[in-house]
């Protein structure tokens, strides 16, 4: 899956590169039209049960490289 790969590499260097609170959102990059440049949310029902879905928002994450 390309875009897991892509934004976890994204992750990783630029969280390295950059101190301090970095916000990213999941893409997906795909051949598909219908599905290239939506976005990703999830959805937690508890007991472990989670979703992923495709849509035309995605989720926003923070993370801050100086308390990690």
């Amino acid at each position: 899956m390309k875009f897991f790969t892509a934004a976890a590499t994204a992750l990783l260097f630029s969280a390295q590169a950059l101190a301090g609170i970095t916000q990213y959102t999941l893409s997906i990059e795909a051949d598909d039209k219908r599905v290239n440049g939506k976005g990703i949310t999830f959805k937690h029902e508890g007991a472990g049960i989670n979703y992923a879905f495709v849509s035309d928002s995605s989720a926003k994450f923070s993370y801050d490289d100086e308390s990690k």
